[in-house]
C-alpha cells in the first residue's frame, strides 16, 4: 500500500470536480470513487465498485468544497479489511493493528475540490476499503469499494 500523488496528474488531464459533470451527484456524504490507469488516465469507480487487487493499480477519490479563502484542513481515514503488509513512508499514521491510515489533507485557498490516491503495492489484503474524509472532527464525505484479486 503507498499513498501517490499520481492523482494531481489526473486532476491536471481533466478528472476534476467539473470533468464528472454538473449533473452527476455523488451519494449522500459520498466520495467520487476512481481508478487510475496505467496511461494516468482516470475512471469513476462506482460505490461498492471492485478494483484488482494488482500491485501499481491505483485508486482514489475526489470530493467537491465550497471555495473559501485561506488553506482549511481535512483528515483522510483508509480502512482496511486486514492489516497491510507495507504502507510506504509518506507521512501518513498508521495505526498499532496496520488496518488503518491517517493523512492530513490540506485545500488551498480558493480550492473547490481535494483528492487522494493510493496505489496496490503486493501483499495487500483482498476485501472492502473504506475512506472516510473529516473536516474538525465532522465527517464530510465518505466511500469504499472492494479490493479483489483476479480469479
Amino acid at each position: 500500500m503507498r499513498r501517490e500523488l499520481i492523482v494531481i496528474a489526473g486532476l491536471a488531464a481533466g478528472l476534476s470536480a467539473a470533468a464528472w459533470g454538473a449533473a452527476e451527484v455523488a451519494p449522500a456524504g459520498g466520495l467520487r470513487l476512481f481508478t487510475i490507469a496505467k496511461d494516468q488516465s482516470a475512471q469513476p469507480l462506482a460505490p461498492g465498485g471492485t478494483v484488482p487487487n494488482a500491485a501499481g493499480t491505483c485508486y482514489g477519490w475526489l470530493l467537491r468544497i465550497a471555495p473559501a479563502a485561506g488553506e482549511r484542513q481535512f483528515e483522510e481515514r483508509l480502512i482496511l479489511p486486514a492489516a497491510a503488509s507495507h504502507w510506504g513512508e509518506d507521512g501518513s499514521k498508521v495505526a498499532a493493528d496496520g488496518r488503518t491510515a491517517t493523512t492530513r489533507i490540506v485545500a488551498k485557498s480558493k480550492a473547490a475540490a481535494i483528492d487522494n490516491a493510493w496505489c496496490v503495492a503486493e501483499g495487500d489484503p483482498d476485501g472492502r476499503y473504506e475512506f472516510v474524509v473529516s473536516q474538525g472532527g465532522k465527517v464530510v464525505g465518505r466511500g469504499a469499494f472492494f479490493l479483489k484479486h483476479a480469479g
